[in-house]
């Protein structure tokens, strides 16, 4: 009899799907008070904030404009500009995993940004199944 036969395109999958989840993993920052008290620890490329990004969420906390391809854009930069590297990049991950896993969007990156329209960087992890500190 036979052995069950994985396609590459199965074994693809699952590798980038470990790939995915490890990344995500590996860049566990500390916590938020304990970062902000380390004069060490900083957030990449948020030195530069102007008052409006100063006084409103910051970080995986802004809800994403996907009313246009171009909004959401410009929301991933405010994400980039006003969190860690780390969570930017886990961010991106997980926005990617969807644009490859999610059925409904068939890999069109306008649809997605539609289906993530005001949804936080936070609940887009979580959408995801992914876990941050």
């Amino acid at each position: 009899m036979k052995q069950n036969q994985r396609t590459p395109s199965a074994l693809i999958a699952v590798f980038l799907f470990v790939l995915l989840t490890l990344s995500a993993c590996a860049g566990v920052e500390p916590d938020q008070k304990q970062a902000a008290t380390s004069p060490e620890v900083k957030s990449a490329g948020a030195t530069e904030i102007n008052a409006e990004e100063s006084s409103g969420p910051r970080g995986l906390d802004i809800p994403m404009d996907g009313s246009s391809l171009e909004a959401f854009d410009k929301s991933l930069e405010k994400v980039k500009r006003t969190s860690s590297e780390s969570d930017y990049t886990t961010l991106e991950n997980a926005i990617d995993y969807l644009l490859l896993y999610d059925i409904g969007v068939q890999r069109d990156r306008a649809k997605l940004a539609s289906r993530l329209d005001g949804m936080t960087g936070r609940e887009i992890l979580v959408k995801v199944n992914w876990r941050r500190k």
